[in-house]
């Protein structure tokens, strides 16, 4: 239809025209990895996280991720006319839920723009980062502590902490009120561990305060210890923030790392090469992905996020230590 004006203002109503109906019907976004990005941020704070986060994983697919939890207690004596039972039927299928954890960052175009012309950072990169940063610390939170919620519609898988429920490997303090770990709590569940998968290469996290009593049973057992006889203690510390050790009978010298969200009251003792959080890969990219959003009000709204959810190869493979201070 002729609106009585000029071709080209025409043509710039028709493009406006366009642009409002892809802005506000269509909702144009895009779509980007971080997985380069999360590299480069290295946290202190989440010593579980970071020790997992290294395994090597698997592409989740599906909200509900299952998997076959490893068995070495399934060998036996069989008939050879028809040959043992297929370990289909001795190992566990087990599953958690595939979970999201994300931050909106929102940042005005003029904002970023004089604080760039400032010399600063990028303030959409520093919110970026921060929300990197953010997402780890919520990740090792849920790894360590979280109850699995999968019938949404806010989907949450189980951290490890709740999934160990073999009276075994649940170790109460039996101290009214709630006390410091002993040696005694500790060597119960390191027992049950080595006597359920076998492991060696343990670990334990606990609260800050838990770590000083547990360096004060490794004072006790050991007269005089310096400081460079505790480096030498555990040997070659492997890039982790550690903040003692504990000298089993049974398995030897064991890190522990201060972990300040772990649950109050629990301690932690794992074989950490047996828990693999796997990613979700969305568009064949792997995540974390920021999502940008269609351009409104002079601002760039987005959703950095991640999609992960955690296998327990072996829950014999790891211990708690409840009702602690």
């Amino acid at each position: 239809k002729d609106l009585g004006i000029g071709p080209q203002i025409r043509q710039s109503v028709i493009n406006l025209i366009e642009k409002t109906v892809g802005v506000g019907d269509v909702v144009a976004s895009r779509i980007l990895s971080l997985a380069t990005e999360v590299t480069k941020v290295y946290n202190p704070d989440t010593p579980f996280g970071n020790r997992i986060e290294t395994n090597r994983r698997n592409t989740v697919t599906d909200i509900d991720h299952k998997w076959r939890e490893d068995d070495i207690n399934t060998a036996d004596h069989f008939n050879p006319n028809t040959g043992p039972t297929a370990s289909d039927a001795t190992q566990a299928r087990k599953g958690n839920t595939l979970d999201f954890i994300g931050v909106k960052v929102q940042t005005g175009l003029i904002a970023n723009q004089m604080v760039t012309n400032q010399g600063f950072m990028d303030e959409l990169e520093r919110q970026t980062t921060d929300s990197l940063v953010a997402i780890l610390r919520k990740k090792d939170l849920v790894y360590l502590t979280e109850t699995e919620d999968a019938t949404g519609p806010v989907f949450k898988m189980a951290g490890i902490l709740p999934k160990i429920v073999a009276a075994s490997h649940v170790v109460a303090s039996g101290t009214s009120p709630p006390g410091c770990v002993t040696a005694a709590n500790l060597d119960s569940a390191i027992r049950a561990i080595f006597n359920d998968a076998g492991s060696r290469s343990l670990e334990i996290f606990c609260k800050p305060k838990q770590a000083e009593c547990i360096h004060a049973l490794l004072s006790a057992a050991f007269p005089g210890l310096t400081p460079l006889d505790f480096i030498r203690f555990y040997g070659q510390i492997q890039g982790a923030c550690i903040s003692t050790v504990y000298y089993s009978q049974l398995v030897g010298a064991i890190p522990v790392y201060s972990d300040t969200q772990i649950s109050s009251g629990n301690l932690l003792v794992c074989d950490t090469r047996l828990l693999v959080p796997n990613g979700f890969r969305l568009g064949g990219l792997a995540g974390p992905f920021v999502l940008a959003m269609a351009r409104t009000d002079l601002s760039d709204p987005r959703l950095v996020f991640d999609a992960v959810t955690l296998e327990y190869r072996n829950l014999n493979a790891h211990s708690k230590v409840t009702g602690l201070a």
